[in-house]
């Protein structure tokens, strides 16, 4: 049986991912490990936030993969172990059909890293960035409809004022709006998820040839 750690800075995701991957990929077997500090040590040192990332890899070593549910940690990820699965690394790839790309994130950490991430794969786009402030602190205190209201409204007013051709939403906490957005916007909407999903499947794969 394949073994899968996913290492997560927010807890209301934590539930819904497990879902979708038992679901999708019956009989792996998860393991969760959270750190809900990681994300403000930014504010103090990268290198204090490498040292903290490293001690969540080193307690993920007896899994056959590790995720990363958080894109603010993206690029550290893959500094500290190219083998690491991004959750945002499948949708930055799908990126490439678009000429317009509404970037839409809550957590500030996430802008820079998924900014990178788009231009690896779309050099060329012309990127609008939307941070949805407050939402985030919303969620992590419990309110959902408040985050959902607040992402949701200003997705609304930023495409009232802009053409697009494809919204990104940068981040595994947002990625349940989905439908709603497609409903409001008439765009393509991608999110993180559903991509990380197809990479772990492909890795599996990959590894029982």
């Amino acid at each position: 049986m394949k073994s899968l750690t996913l290492i997560y800075t927010v807890p209301m995701i934590i539930d819904p991912i497990n879902k979708i991957v038992q679901k999708e990929i019956p009989g792996i077997k998860i393991y969760n490990l959270y750190d809900d500090k990681i994300l403000s040590l930014f504010d103090q040192s990268l290198d204090i936030v490498k040292d903290r990332f490293q001690k969540l890899v080193d307690l993920s070593k007896d899994s056959d993969l590790i995720v990363v549910t958080c894109s603010s940690l993206s690029r550290i990820a893959k500094e500290i172990d190219p083998s690491i699965i991004l959750v945002d690394e499948y949708m930055f790839k799908a990126t490439q059909s678009f000429n317009k790309i509404l970037l839409v994130v809550t957590a500030p950490t996430t802008l820079d890293p998924s900014m990178k991430g788009i231009r690896e794969h779309n050099k060329n786009a012309q990127i609008n960035t939307l941070h949805v402030p407050n939402a985030i602190e919303s969620l992590k205190m419990g309110d959902k409809n408040k985050h959902n209201n607040l992402v949701l409204d200003a997705i609304k007013q930023e495409i009232s004022k802009n053409e697009y051709d494809c919204i990104v939403m940068a981040q595994a906490s947002l990625a349940h709006l989905q439908d709603q957005i497609e409903e409001i916007s008439k765009l393509k909407v991608l999110t993180n998820i559903i991509q990380m999903i197809q990479q772990i499947k492909q890795e599996i794969t990959d590894a029982s040839k």
